[in-house]
C-alpha cells in the first residue's frame, strides 16, 4: 500500500463514519494526544505489536485532521532523507515534536507545516525502531477498516454494536 491510498481510504472511513464532518479538531488532537500516549508506552514497554498499531494510529489521526481542515496536503507526504542519530535521542525527540500540532487550525498554513513534520518524524521514529512506517498504516487501516459506526453531531461515536440500544440517560449534576 502506497501512502496516498492509506490516505484515501482513511479519509472516506472517515466520511463514511461522519467522523469528517462531525468531529472538531480539537477533539481529533485530544486523540491524536492519546494515541501518542500509546505510543510512548508501546516504546516504554518495547512491544513492537504496540508501536507498529500507535504509529499507524497516529498516521490515521493526522490524516483525519488534515481531511477536517480541508488542506491540500500534497506537501505533507513528501519524503525526506534519511538522519543519522542516537537512536534513544531521535525517539524522545520525535515523540516531543509529535506533540507540536497547532491546537488551533484558524491559519491552514500552519496545521499543514505541523502535520507535516509529523509525518516526517513518524517515518524517522519508525526507521529507528527498525519499523517501515507504510507496514505501520497498514496494519492500523488493517484493524479499523472493517470497524462499523457513525460519529452523532454531538461528537459522541455510536458503535454498531450499539444502533439497537437506547440512548443512556443523562446524569444531572446537582440533583
Amino acid at each position: 500500500m502506497k501512502f496516498n491510498e492509506f490516505k484515501s481510504n482513511v479519509i472516506k472511513w472517515a466520511k463514511e463514519r461522519k467522523i469528517i464532518p462531525n468531529s472538531t479538531f480539537d477533539a481529533q488532537y485530544i486523540k491524536l494526544v492519546e494515541e501518542l500516549g500509546e505510543l510512548a508506552l508501546g516504546i516504554r514497554k518495547r512491544d513492537e505489536i504496540i508501536i507498529k498499531d500507535s504509529i499507524g494510529d497516529v498516521a490515521v489521526v493526522s490524516v483525519i485532521l488534515v481531511g477536517l481542515a480541508e488542506l491540500d496536503d500534497k506537501l505533507i507526504f513528501e519524503k525526506k532523507e534519511n538522519m543519522e542519530e542516537d537512536a534513544y535521542f531521535k525517539k524522545i525527540s520525535c515523540l516531543v515534536g509529535m506533540m507540536s500540532v497547532s491546537v488551533s487550525y484558524d491559519d491552514k498554513s500552519v496545521l499543514l507545516n505541523d502535520v507535516k513534520n509529523l509525518i516526517r518524524n513518524l517515518d524517522e521514529l519508525s526507521r529507528s525502531l527498525g519499523l517501515n512506517f507504510m507496514e505501520c498504516c497498514e496494519y492500523a487501516w488493517n484493524e479499523i477498516k472493517d470497524r462499523k459506526g457513525y460519529l452523532r453531531e454531538d461528537g459522541i461515536f455510536i458503535k454498531e454494536a450499539d444502533y439497537k440500544q437506547p440512548e443512556p440517560t443523562k446524569i444531572n449534576k446537582g440533583e
